[in-house]
C-alpha cells in the first residue's frame, strides 16, 4: 500500500499533483519528468497514475493516498504523490 497522507497539507498535496497529471499527461503512455523533493527527476513513459481515498477499519478515518507509474530506461519506478514536487512533459 502506498504510503497515505497524515495531515491537511498532504491531502492538498495528493490534489495538487492529480490536477498537474490531469494537465500534463492525461493519457498513459506519455513521455514526462517527474522532479522529487530529493531533487532527483525520473524521465519515463506514464504506466498509470493512481489517486483516492479508503475508509480504513471501523468507518472512522479516511486515508488518502497516490502513485505514479513510470517505465524509465532502467526499468520501473512507483513514485509517491507525497515526494512529487513538479511534473513536466518531455
Amino acid at each position: 500500500m502506498p504510503r497515505v497522507a497524515t495531515s491537511l497539507l498532504e491531502i492538498e498535496q495528493i490534489q495538487r499533483v492529480s490536477a498537474l497529471l490531469n494537465n500534463v499527461a492525461p493519457f498513459s503512455g506519455q513521455t514526462i519528468v517527474v522532479t522529487t523533493a530529493d531533487g532527483k527527476a525520473r524521465a519515463g513513459k506514464l504506466l498509470s497514475h493512481n489517486c483516492g481515498s479508503r475508509r480504513r477499519r471501523r468507518g472512522k478515518e479516511t486515508c488518502h493516498y497516490g502513485t505514479i507509474n513510470l517505465t524509465t530506461p532502467t526499468g520501473e519506478a512507483e513514485i509517491n504523490y507525497l515526494d512529487v514536487v513538479w511534473i513536466a512533459l518531455k
